[in-house]
């Protein structure tokens, strides 16, 4: 994880941005290609909020994820 992604949900354990798991969660994302795209980049699925937000957001239910 880079320094800029610290704090952010992109560092988050609560955070999904992996291509092949959003498309299983939102049927339909990759009807037209895969969910990697330039529009998406790294933004996924918050399980806390249960919303679809930035990488780069922010809030106070932050947990780092483990280091890979």
């Amino acid at each position: 994880m880079s320094t800029q992604a610290a704090g952010c949900c992109l560092g988050c354990s609560h955070f999904m941005h992996e291509p092949q798991k959003l498309e299983r969660a939102l049927p339909g994302l990759a009807s037209l290609s895969s969910a990697y795209a330039a529009v998406r980049a790294e933004d996924g699925l918050c399980s806390v909020h249960d919303r679809y937000v930035a990488a780069s957001s922010r809030c106070a239910s932050y947990v780092a994820a483990a280091a890979a």
